[in-house]
């Protein structure tokens, strides 16, 4: 993970913003519905989905967006950072379970863990 960590480290914010959507969201989607929810959010992403490339944190099989598993996983560490208990203070969340919780009233809101 460690040498993982350098490359994603070694990204601009708005890489590493659009990289943490990819490892969340649309890994396995189509590339076109993807650049059109990402334009719309302010990405403009064609170079910086490019720069992703290059340093092997993505790639693109059958016009969908792909990568290997342990990049996902390190995506995945980054988001839950220093709360992996308390998805309320994830900056993405993406297991239904977790949203239901949230929607629903069981999540562990302000709860320290």
């Amino acid at each position: 993970m460690d040498i993982l960590r350098i490359s994603y480290d070694g990204l601009e914010t708005l890489q590493k913003d659009l990289f943490l959507d990819i490892v969340c969201f649309f890994r396995w989607e189509s590339i076109d519905d993807a650049m059109e929810i990402l334009d719309a959010c302010g990405f403009y992403p064609k170079i910086e989905i490019e720069v992703l490339r290059q340093k092997a944190l993505i790639t693109t099989t059958d016009d969908k967006f792909d990568m290997h598993d342990l990049v996902q996983e390190l995506g995945l560490y980054i988001v839950r950072g220093e709360h992996p208990k308390n998805p309320e203070k994830h900056g993405r969340v993406w297991n239904n379970e977790e949203i239901s919780n949230m929607c629903y009233g069981n999540s562990t809101m302000g709860q320290a863990h």
